[in-house]
C-alpha cells in the first residue's frame, strides 16, 4: 500500500488521494462486518460518515484547485483503502499471539525489502548511498524513526482498540497534512474548515473502541442465593 500511495501521488491530484486513504475507515467498516469481527451499529456507520464528511468540506473547501483526474488512476487508487483495511482486520483478528509486535513488524519490513529489490533493479531506480549523505541522510533516517514509530504505535492501537477504531487514523493523517499545508504555506484556514475538523471529532468519539464481550451473568444472583441453604452452616447431630 505504501509503494502505491507514492507511485499514485504523481499521477493524481494530491486532494484526490487523500480522499482515497480516508475510504480505508469504510472498507474496515464494510470488512468487519461482513466478518463479523466486530458489531455494526448505527453509531459507528454515522461516526463514519461524518468524519467522511469532514474531510470532504476540507478537501473541497479548503483547498480549491483545478481537478484534472485520469479515471484509470483513479480506480487503481481504490485498491488503497482495500489494502489498508485488510492490513487492519489482519493485525486486529489473525496476527499470531505467539509473535511479538515488534518482531511481526521487523519481519514485514525485511519481505518489503525482499520485494521492493527487484521493482527498483526493473525501473533502475536505486538510489545511490552518496546521496545519503548529509541533510539527505539525516531526513531520510528521521523519516524512518517516525515511520517505524508510528507503525508500532497503529498495531499496539489495533490490538487494544480493534481495526475500525484503528483506521480513524486515515482521518487525522488526511486532516493534518491539509492543515501542515496551510500553516507551512500561511494559507488562511476559513471558517468552514474548523466546522468540518469539529466534523471529524464527533465523528471519532461516535465510532469508539472495540468493546469486549460481556461476561455470563452468574446462575443465582444475590436475591435468590440468601434461599438457598448452606450447608456449612447446618449443625452436625451430636452423640
Amino acid at each position: 500500500n505504501q509503494v502505491l500511495v507514492y507511485w499514485l501521488a504523481s499521477k493524481l491530484p494530491a486532494f484526490i488521494v487523500s480522499i482515497v486513504i480516508v475510504l480505508e475507515g469504510f472498507a474496515v467498516f464494510l470488512f468487519a462486518a461482513l466478518m463479523r469481527t466486530e458489531a455494526p451499529s448505527m453509531k459507528r456507520f454515522l461516526g463514519l460518515g461524518l468524519g467522511l464528511v469532514g474531510i470532504v468540506i476540507i478537501l473541497f473547501f479548503g483547498e480549491p484547485g483545478q481537478m484534472n483526474t485520469n479515471w484509470l488512476w483513479l480506480a487503481i487508487a481504490l485498491v488503497i483503502p482495500a489494502t489498508y483495511a485488510t492490513e487492519d482486520i489482519y493485525l486486529s483478528e489473525f496476527k499470531p499471539t505467539a509473535i511479538d509486535s515488534v518482531a511481526m513488524f521487523g519481519i514485514v519490513l525485511v519481505a518489503s525489502l525482499l520485494m521492493l529489490i527487484p521493482l527498483a533493479a526493473f525501473y533502475a531506480d536505486f538510489i545511490p548511498v552518496g546521496l545519503l549523505t548529509g541533510r539527505l541522510g539525516i531526513i531520510v533516517i528521521l523519516m524512518a524513526i517516525a515511520g517505524n514509530l508510528a507503525m508500532l504505535l497503529f498495531i499496539a492501537l489495533i490490538s487494544s482498540t480493534g481495526a475500525v477504531f484503528a483506521s480513524q487514523n486515515a482521518y487525522a493523517v488526511t486532516a493534518a497534512g491539509i492543515g501542515w499545508s496551510m500553516l507551512l504555506l500561511g494559507e488562511a484556514i476559513p471558517a468552514l474548515t474548523w466546522v468540518s475538523l469539529a466534523l471529524i471529532v464527533v465523528g471519532l468519539l461516535m465510532v469508539e473502541p472495540k468493546q469486549e464481550a460481556e461476561e455470563e451473568p452468574p446462575p443465582f444472583d444475590d436475591e435468590i442465593e440468601e434461599f438457598v441453604p448452606r450447608l456449612d452452616l447446618v449443625p452436625l447431630p451430636t452423640e
